[in-house]
């Protein structure tokens, strides 16, 4: 996994980099400790609060070449105490792919209920996110539908959402929306423009329909899943396609595909960022 916290915290995720670990930890005790013989590096699960140690920090721990962290079973003194059953429920240590569809038991309708709030108090940063991880710039009207299909498919009580990912999870519960209004990055817009049939990308790369064509729509869905078994990175697939009204989806044809990677940490980041500058103005004004 590619996020830690730390002790003043540990539920907030910092995206894992040399350079972030080394500056907020200060490489220093309770976070350097000694095991089996050598330095080992630790931080926290802001999932599951237990403790983590850093691998491929070392040039000789080199496996993968990736920096990541990975849940340790045991406490580690001062830092964090190692609990068994956080560590069996952890969404970071064990992800669920988002098509298995899986339900929270009763038990964690705290995280559920977590969930919910998160997207109801912060949906315009929810929004700002979705916007630049994808590069579509979603209208008003799809934005209501894929919340209808959130709420519709109570994706807050599903495994595979958790209170870190839920601007790709959110995504990936959305069922295929239509395309045409919205805006799209530079590449969507070649990839329409030379490959669709009915649509183009005009002024400002939005999505309209060429003169005098009928009978298609042009939509967006998200596939594809990804779980890493070594270092848990993850990804999903965005796809845009074009297909006639009255044909099987099966007979549209991709437009475009796109590989999008699962940042755990952005929306907290977002969170965090958008409370500093309001305690700012509170205290300025």
């Amino acid at each position: 996994m590619f996020v830690f916290a730390v002790i003043n915290a540990p539920k907030y995720p910092n995206k894992l980099t040399q350079k972030n670990y080394d500056e907020i930890t200060k490489r220093s005790y309770p976070y350097i400790q000694k095991y089996n013989g050598e330095y080992a590096s630790y931080a926290i699960c802001p999932a599951c609060m237990n403790p983590v140690r850093l691998v491929n920090k070392n040039s000789n721990e080199r496996v993968s070449g990736t920096l990541y962290a990975m849940h340790v079973k045991y406490s580690v003194n001062d830092l964090a105490g190692y609990e068994q059953s956080n560590y069996d429920n952890c969404d970071l240590r064990n992800p669920t792919r988002m098509d298995e569809k899986i339900r929270r038991p009763p038990s964690q309708d705290g995280i559920s209920n977590e969930i919910k709030d998160k997207i109801r108090n912060h949906f315009d940063l929810l929004v700002q996110i979705m916007k630049r991880i994808t590069s579509i710039n979603f209208t008003d009207v799809i934005l209501s539908k894929m919340l209808d299909d959130f709420v519709l498919n109570k994706g807050h009580t599903y495994r595979a959402i958790t209170p870190l990912n839920i601007p790709y999870s959110f995504l990936y519960m959305t069922e295929a929306k239509d395309l045409y209004g919205c805006k799209v990055s530079n590449k969507m817009a070649d990839e329409i423009n030379q490959k669709s049939e009915q649509f183009m990308c005009g002024n400002y790369n939005t999505v309209g329909r060429r003169k005098n064509a009928k009978g298609k729509k042009i939509i967006f869905f998200f596939s594809d899943h990804k779980l890493s078994s070594v270092d848990k990175s993850q990804t999903i697939q965005l796809n845009i396609a074009e297909l006639g009204y009255n044909d099987n989806p099966e007979d549209g044809e991709i437009l475009y595909k796109g590989i999008i990677d699962i940042d755990n940490t952005i929306f907290d980041n977002y969170i965090r960022n958008k409370n500093n500058m309001l305690s700012l103005a509170k205290s300025k004004l």
